[in-house]
């Protein structure tokens, strides 16, 4: 069965592991299907939250 649509599926990241969930939940290739990712394989900077929107957010630029 397909664990992106409709199913449910407990997952644990470990130490310096995120779980990544696409939008589109039927159609996104995600942690369900590849797991958890490593810190190590982000790349780029957080710009907005923009979910849930009473969160909405803009952060500062970092100093490097």
């Amino acid at each position: 069965s397909d664990d992106r649509i409709g199913g449910s599926k407990e997952m644990i990241a470990g130490l310096g592991e995120y779980i990544l969930l696409g939008d589109n939940r039927g159609h996104s290739s995600d942690s369900r299907v590849f797991g958890p990712v490593s810190i190590k394989n982000f790349v780029g900077k957080v710009l907005i939250t923009a979910w849930p929107i009473d969160d909405f957010a803009l952060f500062a630029a970092p100093v490097y």
